[in-house]
């Protein structure tokens, strides 16, 4: 019997996807025996892929001039 549960499991295979850790043995214990946190790993692991090769977007093209604006408007009391 594995006493790691899914949400310690998930919140643990978010750090080492994103971070880079090593899993513990035990999350690699429940990782085995458990399919929905193996699902859960393998949408991360897409969804980190996906967003790697998304290109950045780049900001509205008026955003420089709403922010000025916005420095330069006097706050009302």
């Amino acid at each position: 019997m594995n006493p790691l549960d899914c949400p310690t499991t998930r919140d643990r295979t978010v750090k080492h996807l994103l971070d880079h850790t090593p899993l513990p043995p035990e999350t690699l214990l429940h990782l085995r025996h458990c399919p929905d946190c193996q699902q859960h790993q393998q949408d991360l692991r897409q969804l980190i892929q996906a967003l790697a090769f998304s290109a950045p977007q780049p900001p509205p093209a008026d955003t420089k001039v709403k922010m000025l604006q916005r420095l330069h408007t006097p706050k009302k009391a």
